[in-house]
């Protein structure tokens, strides 16, 4: 697991960020009775695993399987 010094040009982060940033208002208003308050958490996580996926380089498993059968 590395950094991705690129994140800006992932689509993960721009999503997650836009998820992060529509969806902040559930801390200021908390309505455990609507539904839709709900819907805002997990769009707001969805969001924040958005950007946390965006920062991190994925490892390809078929790269890895290549690689490891060469060996």
């Amino acid at each position: 697991m590395r950094f991705n010094y690129r994140f800006y040009k992932s689509f993960d982060f721009w999503v997650g960020i836009i998820l992060t940033i529509t969806n902040r208002d559930i801390f200021w208003r908390v309505d455990l009775s609507n539904p839709f308050w709900y819907i805002n958490v997990i769009l707001f996580i969805s969001g924040v695993y958005g950007l946390i996926a965006g920062l991190i380089i994925k490892q390809d498993r078929k790269k890895e399987n290549q690689t490891a059968k060469r060996s």
